[in-house]
């Protein structure tokens, strides 16, 4: 049998940890309900909720990941009934079940994939028939492109609802390499180099007028989405060079794809809600695996993504919808410095929900208020809300340098790189005290703000000891 690997040590002595520590957790489970009830939390929320008498039922699909948690958190604070709809079949580790933010939960049948789409689609028309919510947010990452846009069609045309998702024939559009390079050429947002070459004579003008260092991928176009093969040119010598072109099959009528490479590119990954083709609300942030702190608001790298986002927005005329955006930082060094560009390298409509440990958890209710806004209706020209807590009619995100360190977290994670690793690390390294010492602090002030993805303080999960356990196991097998 081969010896575990160090991650899979981490893993099991998180478990250990965990089960080792279950009496104490279940303990401090039951003092956070008693503080919830001495502070009549209860009593708070129903006072807002009859001072605003006209529907306030909102459906969230996508309630058991962190971010759809931690949105219906925030409507639910903000005295909105909350509907959740997963397609986990009954899930027993279901989050979103036992979250007192949530009203009601349902769960989306599991079909094969040739009636998937119609079925789901329809059994989302009954949730939302049944319920009659005036706002439908898609917060889910599983349920594919066809069923969201089948059951925007079907619920807003059987009822009044208002639905956060893009049309079906845009969000392909954008979904796929090929047409979304070619959108923002046409429109003339910076992008990635993209040619449709129909010759071998036309690979080679391409690459001889090209920047020494610049790269290229050759392949087939996309076909139902899925990336082809490509060739990485131009190779190290020129010779290999024409070796390449020449073994590859292009004609008038089968045309192939020569973009520029992205690879040595850095990336940063940008969540925008676009409402009414304007962007409301916007984060961004290095796409790595170890850092989920977002870019400063005040940054000029934050601004240019955000005006490119903007831009791209109101050319393209997209409407209400989430955008999560994937950027490349060019750099090009001239005479009088670095020069930088970004690049729009992918574009897709479905909500990363690691998001949510860039985002403050109060920043959430800045993000409830945004889609809000999509209830404002015009009455003789003006704006009238339909949310009487809410007039205003344009919310940019904003946040400030101290709210960067109070980013959420999962504790799993944290137990093992911040307690766990530098533990074992300083073993076999006694020579690193002050390592050590550093991550026990971030730990400890971490654990004592308690800004976990998953647990809210207010919203006492029944099964906290279960939710651990279960949420560890898929650590332990990821």
């Amino acid at each position: 049998m081969a010896p575990a690997s160090t991650s899979e040590r981490y893993r099991i002595l998180l478990v250990i940890l965990v089960v080792v520590t279950l009496p104490i957790t279940t303990c401090l489970l039951w003092f956070n309900y008693a503080a919830v009830v001495l502070v009549e939390q209860r009593k708070r929320l129903t006072a807002s909720k009859l001072r605003q008498p006209e529907n306030r039922t909102i459906l969230i699909t996508g309630t058991d990941n962190a971010f759809g948690l931690n949105l219906a958190r925030a409507f639910h604070k903000a005295g909105y009934k909350v509907i959740g709809a997963d397609s986990r079949a009954g899930s027993p580790s279901s989050i979103a079940k036992r979250s007192r933010a949530v009203s009601k939960h349902y769960d989306l049948p599991r079909r094969f994939a040739g009636d998937e789409a119609p079925y789901v689609a329809r059994s989302l028309f009954v949730i939302a028939r049944r319920e009659a919510p005036c706002l439908w947010i898609d917060c889910s990452n599983d349920l594919s492109q066809e069923i969201v846009a089948d059951a925007r069609s079907e619920i807003e045309s059987g009822m009044s609802c208002k639905c956060l998702v893009l049309d079906s024939t845009i969000s392909d559009r954008l979904s796929k390499r090929d047409t979304l390079l070619e959108l923002l050429s046409t429109n003339g947002l910076p992008s990635p180099e993209f040619h449709k070459v129909k010759s071998r004579a036309q690979i080679h003008k391409i690459l001889n007028h090209a920047p020494g260092q610049k790269k290229y991928l050759l392949g087939s176009p996309e076909r139902d989405g899925s990336p082809t093969p490509r060739t990485l040119l131009p190779q190290r010598t020129l010779s290999q060079t024409y070796n390449k072109v020449s073994l590859v099959k292009v004609a008038e009528q089968s045309p192939m794809v020569l973009e520029e490479s992205t690879e040595s590119l850095k990336i940063y990954q940008c969540l925008a809600v676009v409402v009414r083709g304007s962007v409301d609300f916007f984060v961004a942030r290095p796409k790595s695996e170890l850092r989920h702190e977002p870019l400063l608001p005040d940054s000029g790298l934050w601004r240019a993504m955000r005006t490119y986002t903007n831009s791209m927005a109101r050319l393209l005329d997209l409407s209400s919808s989430h955008l999560v955006l994937h950027f490349g930082l060019n750099e090009q060094v001239t005479q009088a410095g670095v020069l930088q560009q970004i690049l729009l390298i992918e574009c897709n409509t479905r909500v990363d929900p690691t998001f949510v440990l860039s985002i403050a958890r109060k920043d959430f209710d800045d993000l409830s208020r945004v889609y809000r806004t999509l209830l404002e209706r015009h009455t003789n020209g003006n704006i009238k809300s339909s949310s009487g807590d809410f007039a205003k009619s344009a919310i940019t995100f904003t946040a400030d340098q101290s709210r960067i360190s109070r980013q959420q977290y999962l504790l799993p994670d944290e137990l093992i790189t911040q307690l766990i690793r530098p533990c074992i690390e300083f073993i076999y390294h006694p020579t690193r005290p002050r390592h050590v010492l550093s991550s026990l602090y971030i730990f400890m002030y971490r654990l004592l703000l308690w800004d976990e993805a998953y647990y809210d303080f207010w919203d006492p999960l029944p099964a906290f000891w279960h939710y651990s356990l279960v949420f560890l196991w898929k650590t332990f097998l990821r």
